[in-house]
């Protein structure tokens, strides 16, 4: 058998095995939680090690160690060792996220990934229709499906249609029939986030404005600036009848969005003396005062954790990662194929705890993006020829034009 051939069977299975790690089934994590700890601090934990002993120690992915450093330690002066030990095998996770992407060809990583992060779609997706209530439950009596809640439904979607768009050539037609029926089981699950968030990502792919408008560093600090505001003027907001209107009668919600409203309101006061390191991973501040099971909100999720000490290396990883794919070599990629996705979590974070596994998946990538203009995101040299040179980029004739790098 040829040893290129012995090559790729063994990265794929590598591949393979890393996703079951990141992103473990909800109903393994049930079921076998200790073994998959152990499964997973292997996998992840020779990553890591492999990385360690690269020749070139870039200093960059020295503020990731830092974050989870603060979020072990948190946690640690929490006093609870099963916290301790959970956020211990997270933090392995993440981090080696940081270190398989360092020095890989993103087309050919993403090739090895996709059956597995296919079948996981379907898998969950016939979980869903079979099983309406969900496999299992959690304390609030919400349905966990095959990768978890009806949120994690979503964000799989968005890790599966990522995946997708850079291993296939994505008419205009299939993009608009996946997020349809994506819609359909948000609507099915639930999960107005969900239908606002795909909304969103639409619109950034298909009108083709990321490159445009958004992706530039002013938009992008106004976004997480402007994130942070509605939360401070949601209530003088309610006062007017068009803001009232689109919650209760289009998104048929409540005006305090399922508590989110008393959770804002409240956070800092319920917060007290820990606002510097936080509360450590998993905890119950929410839970145990309002009775939510989190923060509903991305960066209030990130201060109950770490704190704003931990917070200041959370953003100069965000810095990193947009600044190094901004300015690579081949941009041009990034900015169509990766920053949408990336855009759409920050969006996501509004309402939901969307700062997760899957949005550190896109930022690994990000802060791995190759400052010179190589060959890098290529399979072989026939596939080469075409996309070194051309990206796809908007869509036009039902199909994404190409554009010159």
């Amino acid at each position: 058998m040829h040893p290129n051939r012995l090559i790729l069977r063994k990265s794929q299975l590598i591949s393979w095995l890393l996703i079951i790690a990141w992103f473990p089934p909800a109903v393994v994590i049930d079921t076998y939680s200790i073994w998959f700890n152990l499964f997973k601090i292997a996998i992840c934990g020779y990553v890591i090690a492999k990385g360690l002993f690269l020749k070139h120690t870039e200093y960059r992915y020295g503020f990731v160690w830092v974050y989870f450093l603060v979020l072990l330690y948190s946690t640690y002066l929490q006093g609870n060792i099963r916290n301790l030990m959970a956020a211990t095998v997270y933090s392995i996770g993440i981090i080696s996220m940081f270190y398989y992407f360092r020095n890989r060809q993103l087309i050919a990583e993403m090739k090895n990934m996709f059956p597995m992060s296919s079948a996981y779609l379907v898998i969950n997706t016939a979980s869903i229709f079979i099983f309406r209530e969900g496999i299992t439950q959690n304390a609030l009596g919400q349905a966990n499906y095959f990768i978890g809640s009806k949120f994690t439904v979503f964000y799989l979607f968005v890790f599966w249609i990522f995946q997708f768009m850079i291993v296939k050539k994505v008419k205009k037609w299939q993009l608009i029939a996946l997020i349809s029926v994506q819609l359909f089981i948000s609507y099915m699950t639930d999960c107005s986030t969900a239908m606002f968030s795909l909304a969103v990502l639409f619109i950034l792919i298909y009108f083709d404005v990321n490159k445009t408008i958004i992706y530039r560093p002013i938009p992008i600090a106004a976004l997480i600036i402007g994130s942070n505001v509605f939360l401070i003027l949601y209530n003088s907001l309610l006062s007017t009848g068009a803001f009232s209107y689109i919650i209760e009668k289009v998104l048929n919600r409540n005006l305090n969005l399922t508590g989110r409203t008393e959770i804002y309101n409240t956070f800092f006061v319920l917060l007290g003396n820990n606002l510097m390191l936080g509360k450590g991973y998993n905890n119950t501040l929410i839970e145990s005062t309002l009775g939510y099971l989190n923060t509903q909100n991305g960066f209030l999720n990130i201060i109950s954790s770490v704190g704003v000490i931990g917070m200041i290396p959370f953003v100069i990883v965000l810095l990193f990662a947009f600044v190094r794919s901004h300015k690579c070599g081949e941009s041009y990629f990034y900015k169509e194929h990766v920053w949408p996705f990336v855009l759409t979590f920050f969006v996501a974070a509004l309402v939901e705890i969307s700062f997760n596994a899957y949005f550190f998946f896109l930022v690994a990538i990000c802060m791995a993006a190759p400052m010179e203009k190589k060959q890098t995101n290529c399979i072989d040299q026939q596939r080469c020829a075409v996309e070194h040179d051309e990206v796809y980029s908007s869509f036009s004739t039902g199909r994404i034009r190409k554009s010159r790098l």
